[in-house]
């Protein structure tokens, strides 16, 4: 009879041990879980300041292209002007 005791009361302390385990297990996977939740709420918001940026640059980019182009065409006007002016000298 005593190893039937002892056997019920190696088995209670083996689910002891596993239900430790368990919510150690439970406690690690809630805390990866919020680690994970805050990656990507920093990622979720470095991801918003890079297409600020890129819109802001792509703003820029066409800003440039039309200054560039007013500036051709003021050359071409100055120089046909140019080209005017020496002719009625």
């Amino acid at each position: 009879m005593d190893e039937v005791g002892d056997r019920i009361c190696r088995l209670v302390e083996n689910e002891k041990v596993k239900n430790v385990e368990i919510v150690r297990s439970k406690d690690e996977n809630n805390g990866l879980v919020l680690k994970v939740e805050e990656e990507r709420e920093k990622w979720t918001k470095v991801c918003r300041k890079r297409d600020g940026i890129k819109a802001d640059f792509d703003g820029w980019f066409e800003e440039s292209g039309d200054l560039r182009r007013k500036m051709d065409e003021r050359r071409r006007i100055r120089k046909g002007l140019w080209k005017r002016w020496r002719i009625w000298r």
